[in-house]
């Protein structure tokens, strides 16, 4: 079973022992249709001969559901328990540094609940960060080499700093933005607002400053 399937419980390796049968089997509780198993409940002395120790985990995937492995002693299932969790472990540490795709927060705070199209306050707006919900972004770098994000919403076009969330600000007012695409070898931005095609010419100085004239 691959690593990425397994998902751990907080009761993964303490749960009580059950007795031993001729007939055990691994158990399972799936959502393909299997019977589903009863967990251990009956706490029974240690270190018997007659029972077995419940391992317990989460499957996801096609199968998902909770599985059942057991051992023969608490020995055995101390050292499954410090095994499996060193190797999942490992896996996300792997996962971490070779990551394909990394989520990050381009505006945490300019964004909220959207006011009237139309009738745009903008200093009240600004101060309570009432813009409308983003409707698309693109990158845009600097001559210099450094990094800005511009966004769309339903009242207008805002811009900043990549990594800086806080640095966004509205440079272009329009509303029922739902597009916007960067045209850097002839410095426009084009915008699609009310079903219309917005041209908007900028021009970046080495300070990172824009300029939009539309």
């Amino acid at each position: 079973m691959p690593l990425d399937l397994i998902q751990l419980k907080a009761s993964s390796f303490s749960e009580p022992p059950v007795p031993r049968s001729s007939g055990f089997h691994l158990r399972s509780n799936r959502s393909a249709g299997s019977p589903q198993p009863s967990a251990p409940s009956a706490a029974y002395p240690a270190q018997d001969s007659s029972l077995l120790y419940p391992i317990s985990f989460f499957q996801m995937g096609r199968f998902d559901g909770l599985v059942y492995v057991y051992v023969d002693t608490p020995a055995q299932r101390l050292e499954w328990e410090k095994k499996l969790k060193e190797a999942v472990s490992l896996r996300v540490q792997r996962q971490e540094a070779n990551r394909v795709v990394r989520l990050e927060a381009l505006a945490d705070a300019t964004f909220g609940t959207t006011s009237t199209i139309g009738s745009l306050n903008t200093s009240s707006a600004q101060g309570s960060n009432q813009f409308g919900k983003p409707t698309c972004s693109t990158p845009l770098q600097t001559i210099d080499g450094l990094w800005l994000i511009i966004a769309g919403c339903q009242e207008g076009i805002f811009i900043g700093w990549r990594g800086r969330p806080s640095s966004m600000q509205q440079v272009v007012h329009l509303s029922g933005i739902t597009q916007c695409a960067v045209l850097p070898d002839f410095s426009f931005l084009l915008v699609v607002a009310n079903k219309v095609l917005v041209a908007c010419e900028y021009s970046l100085t080495l300070a990172a400053r824009i300029l939009f004239r539309y």
